[in-house]
């Protein structure tokens, strides 16, 4: 087996993408394409130890030294928060792309095995946005997620990097909507790759 390896710099622009076909950019694609035809999947939990804040590249920081900026009163209910909105997000992503499987006629919940493909989400960039609805400016929340698609020996055969950004507004104030709006909009991407290599139904 070979891999075609199509870019080798992260989250290259988005937009220009989405204007000419898929909204995803493939960073390692296993050739021949070993998951055509495949049937049955697992989703593990969104990773997010080497996650970066930020939307732009050059304020991006750590989760800490985000949290480290905040007022002292601020931080704790920031990372309550955050842990919520961590949880909720996979949680969201997970139910969508099972659904979305399961109209493809895949299995997305399927137990370990070695035929069994195992999808694995790592956030890599977080912007959490905000919202001011008295004219202040606001914020995407921005979330940039890379999905490993890996064997069921552990072995990566694809990896490909996603981006959602959902901006704010009056029905969508919380930073906590828009996370789980943008996990479903991955899900939904991250649905249409997998559709593409396996064939769907």
């Amino acid at each position: 087996m070979r891999f075609t390896t199509l870019t080798k710099y992260a989250f290259v622009p988005f937009l220009a993408l989405a204007a000419c076909g898929p909204t995803w950019v493939v960073v390692k694609q296993a050739t021949p394409n070993t998951l055509q035809g495949k049937k049955a999947f697992s989703v593990e939990a969104w990773n997010w130890e080497k996650v970066s804040i930020g939307s732009r590249e050059k304020d991006r920081m750590s989760v800490a030294d985000y949290v480290a900026k905040k007022k002292p009163e601020e931080q704790e209910k920031w990372k309550e928060a955050f842990g919520k909105d961590q949880e909720g997000a996979a949680e969201k992503f997970k139910e969508r792309l099972t659904e979305k499987g399961k109209g493809a006629g895949l299995d997305m919940a399927a137990a370990a095995g070695a035929d069994t493909f195992v999808i694995k989400p790592s956030v890599k960039v977080y912007e959490p946005g905000f919202f001011s609805p008295v004219g202040f400016g606001s914020r995407g929340t921005e979330v940039h997620l890379t999905i490993e698609i890996a064997d069921g020996a552990g072995a990566v055969l694809d990896e490909v990097q996603f981006l959602s950004i959902i901006n704010p507004s009056i029905y969508t104030p919380s930073t906590g909507q828009r996370i789980r709006q943008a996990a479903i909009a991955l899900a939904d991407q991250a649905n249409g790759y997998i559709q593409s290599r396996t064939g769907g139904k």
